[in-house]
């Protein structure tokens, strides 16, 4: 099993802001879409998250090291997101 991360995430417009819980200073910024994120969803654990952006894609991210994993297209802005917590799948 995974440990929740000591850190905190925001949504910045286009970016996603890593800052610990110990001092609340900004540990990392990422840019991950073009245009607005419109929403942030965590997986049961905070090690995976997957975002919707106005940019239509929907982006699953590793929160230890922000890296994007998969990026999932559509042909309208992405509003809403989910990681299922029973089966390996996103919606």
């Amino acid at each position: 099993t995974h440990k929740p991360l000591s850190s905190w995430y925001s949504i910045m417009e286009l970016c996603l802001l890593r800052i610990p819980v110990q001092d609340g200073s900004l540990e990392e910024e990422k840019k991950v879409h073009s245009k607005q994120i419109n929403r942030i969803a965590f997986n049961q654990d905070q090690t995976l998250a997957i975002t919707a952006s106005a940019d239509t894609n929907s982006r699953l991210l590793d929160m230890k090291t922000l890296d994007e994993l998969a990026v999932f297209e559509t042909p309208t802005p992405v509003n809403g997101c989910a990681i299922s917590p029973l089966k390996e799948h996103v919606r």
